[in-house]
């Protein structure tokens, strides 16, 4: 079981405008590692490792059991996905556990933000799952928010980071990725927050070229399906598609 550390040795968190668009554009209903204190309020759902979080509307632990059927995003760079030796992290033991979804019948989707550690064994990891890496940003381009006591303050964020996509074949069905739409919002992100540092590998680009996704839209909260519209948070109701199928 994962203790509360006393101190975070790397108190960082992404940028609100990132979550933000990374929410929207790939249906994302669920934080996967959060805390009372700190989490991402466009997340009306969100997990916690620790108990005394449910008083406060945490689910509990996320884990291979309930990682299936889950629109899901995770912050690599939180304290709580981290530990000393990076092979024995909280983020590694989520990326094995969500390639056990891949061949789930449950639409599965996740979101990763990871940091070059320098070992790079989480990035690695990810590649070599077959997730795919969507976006990398260089080192010292953009602002993260970086925990000080008990605030938060924007800094500079000294590492090279990616984002990576895990999606198993249902929930491409499920929640369709507009990728022209993703790739104008990513770049319009780089030029705005990330001094224009934000690249796009060229194999994920190829392989999204490839793909023809189904015609329609990816799933909304019940009181917008018939607007369409996108006003505030994404919130899904478990396994219910609300287009026809």
């Amino acid at each position: 079981m994962w203790q509360r550390p006393q101190e975070f040795q790397e108190n960082w968190a992404a940028p609100p405008e990132l979550i933000k668009l990374l929410q929207i554009q790939f249906a994302l209903e669920f934080e996967g590692v959060a805390t009372a204190r700190y989490r991402n309020r466009v997340f009306t759902r969100w997990h916690s490792t620790f108990p005394e979080d449910r008083a406060f509307g945490a689910m509990e632990a996320i884990s291979s059991s309930n990682f299936q059927g889950k629109n899901i995003f995770m912050d690599g760079s939180r304290a709580e996905l981290q530990t000393e030796e990076e092979e024995k992290s909280a983020l590694i033991l989520m990326i094995n556990q969500l390639k056990l979804s891949m061949k789930s019948e449950a639409p599965t989707r996740a979101i990763l933000i990871i940091p070059d550690q320098g070992k790079s064994t989480s990035i690695e990891l990810a590649k070599r799952k077959g997730f795919l890496e969507i976006a990398t940003v260089n080192a010292n381009s953009t602002l993260f928010r970086r925990r000080v006591h008990s605030t938060t303050e924007p800094r500079i964020f000294p590492r090279k980071f990616s984002i990576f996509l895990f999606s198993n074949q249902i929930s491409w069905f499920y929640d369709p990725v507009t990728w022209i739409d993703y790739l104008k919002a990513i770049e319009s992100w780089g030029r705005t927050y990330a001094q224009g540092q934000v690249q796009i590998p060229t194999e994920t680009v190829r392989k999204f070229q490839e793909v023809k996704m189904p015609d329609r839209k990816a799933r909304l909260p019940a009181k917008l399906a018939e607007t369409r519209q996108h006003p505030g948070p994404i919130v899904l109701v478990d396994g219910l598609p609300y287009h026809r199928i």
